[in-house]
């Protein structure tokens, strides 16, 4: 017995060990291609991973049109694509909203293997697709963005304008300090994923509304209505197992702090000055929330209109202004004066200058950051504009690289 078991053991090394070299193989013959075969490459893999997609939704849809997941020991098809195909529950999610999408309209597939529409736009379409609608649908949403996505989504399924709201509110503790179903329930307390993909679900076609229809007032979006008594209980179990789970306040712990949460319906042009003003505070602000930013908004408006704030800045700013005109940064020094920032920020209208040998200029209009055309290092001035461009974290760092090498220092954003 015992030359059986030294046998096993080392076949079971054996197969280890082949297993670890196809999986490190491919990173080796990567890191021997040049630049232009490894993007060439990358996009051949990408046009593969879309092709494979198409296949997986179509094998995908007929184990759920058999329910075989049931044969398997999973009460619905989202269960059986959690537990024992390993997806994570979105995932699951939007591959199951596809498939069965596609089943009633098979044009899915082949925008899909296109790249015209990607597996995360079919998931937000599908319920809003039918006979009616679907041609205008899907070409609409051909090359849009998740926002865009949603705006046109809005317009099958109008919601009435609703009143502003501005209420106290205490806050409780983050969502990652629970277990994940823990935190899933609290952020979601009517959502559960058995509701959102049962067993026997089909994706049922929506009709756009009439506008007599629009004007209706619409029931809350839960998955469930409960009256207040078992709101209630439902609501007091739920605080029930987040105690359990969070244990008795620690003496001296520091207690939740009172919050303000504000809810109102706003125009697009509200949001588009609001995502540019994220854009611009991402240096200070780097997780870009909206208290934020209002915050930020707020002030500078009191700043320039407040009376009181004038009156208790005036003779302050004054003595300052005076010192700065004092100790401004000289022409041959590293410091970029202001002026110079303010014109280069609009001959580059604010976005990164890098421009590719085919023409295509980057987009990037956030963590932009001022860099020396000839660095400073080797005579570059900072008191020209002709001289300072504004460029992004990423070809910022590639410019350096190309001058300085690879230990070349990161930039001061702007």
């Amino acid at each position: 017995m015992q030359p059986l078991r030294l046998g096993a053991a080392w076949i079971s090394g054996t197969f280890f060990h082949i297993n670890r070299i196809l999986v490190m193989d491919p990173i080796r013959a990567y890191r021997r291609l040049g630049d232009k075969e490894l993007l060439a490459r990358l996009k051949s893999l990408v046009d593969e991973e879309k092709r494979h997609l198409v296949g997986l939704l179509a094998c995908l849809d007929e184990v759920d049109r058999r329910k075989l997941f049931a044969k398997q020991g999973y009460p619905s098809m989202f269960a059986y694509c959690v537990g024992e195909l390993r997806y994570s529950e979105g995932a699951a999610a939007r591959r199951i909203h596809a498939a069965r999408a596609a089943r009633s309209f098979a044009e899915i597939f082949s925008l899909l293997a296109d790249g015209a529409l990607s597996l995360s736009a079919i998931s937000m379409l599908a319920p809003y697709l039918n006979d009616a609608n679907r041609m205008d649908l899907l070409a609409k949403a051909q090359g849009k963005r998740k926002r865009e996505l949603e705006r046109l989504v809005s317009e099958f399924a109008p919601q009435p304008m609703r009143r502003d709201v501005i209420r106290m509110v205490c806050v409780s503790p983050e969502p990652d300090s629970l277990p994940p179903s823990e935190a899933g329930e609290r952020l979601f307390p009517s959502l559960e994923p058995a509701q959102v993909l049962s067993a026997g679900e089909q994706i049922a076609p929506v009709e756009a509304p009439s506008q007599d229809a629009a004007k209706e007032p619409r029931p809350p979006r839960t998955a469930a209505v409960l009256n207040p008594s078992e709101a209630a209980a439902a609501k007091e179990s739920r605080l029930s197992r987040a105690s359990d789970v969070l244990g008795p306040p620690e003496a001296g712990a520091a207690q939740p702090l009172p919050k303000v949460r504000f809810c109102f319906t706003a125009s697009e042009g509200l949001l588009r000055a609001v995502e540019r003003a994220r854009e611009l505070l991402r240096r200070k602000y780097p997780a870009g929330n909206l208290e934020d930013v209002f915050h930020e908004a707020v002030i500078a408006y009191l700043e320039m209109n407040d009376p009181e704030r004038k009156m208790a800045r005036k003779s302050p700013r004054s003595m300052k202004d005076n010192s700065a005109k004092g100790s401004g940064g000289s022409a041959s020094g590293r410091y970029i004066p202001q002026w110079v920032r303010d014109k280069v920020r609009d001959r580059d209208g604010g976005q990164c200058s890098f421009v590719t040998p085919e023409g295509k200029r980057c987009a990037a209009r956030c963590r932009l950051e001022f860099d020396h055309i000839r660095p400073w290092a080797q005579g570059g001035r900072s008191d020209d504009p002709d001289n300072i461009r504004l460029l992004c974290a990423a070809h910022n760092q590639l410019a350096s690289r190309e001058i300085f090498g690879e230990q070349a220092r990161r930039p001061r954003r702007e």
